[in-house]
């Protein structure tokens, strides 16, 4: 996006805000991870959506959590590609599939809350 500055008749670009998102990745793993969205997909990345990620020195299948803010990581990858079109779930039910991504990754019983 660009913008004319009328004082001073210069032209200088605006840049967009980065995204990031936080991914459950689909393996065994215990943690959710984050990663930055490019523009181009910035606007087909809603919560629900599967993506196609880098995770190591794979490519790999996780979901769309939500946005976040970016935290202190030094080396937050790209989102290679967003794999659906619509969410594969409904947004009530996150905390049921957050829920169950912790009580596999730990011991707790979130379930039974």
């Amino acid at each position: 996006m660009l913008s004319l500055n009328h004082n001073n008749k210069e032209l200088n670009t605006v840049t967009s805000p980065q995204i990031y998102i936080e991914v459950a990745i689909a393996l065994p793993v215990h943690n959710t991870y984050t990663y930055s969205v490019s523009e181009d997909l910035s606007a087909l990345a809603t919560t629900g959506k599967r993506v196609l990620v880098p995770f190591g020195r794979r490519r790999v299948t996780g979901y769309i959590l939500g946005s976040c803010k970016k935290i202190n990581q030094e080396k937050i990858k790209t989102v290679l590609d967003i794999l659906d079109e619509a969410s594969l779930f409904p947004l009530d039910g996150l905390p049921i599939t957050t829920c169950i991504q912790s009580e596999m990754s730990s011991s707790a019983h979130c379930l039974a809350d």
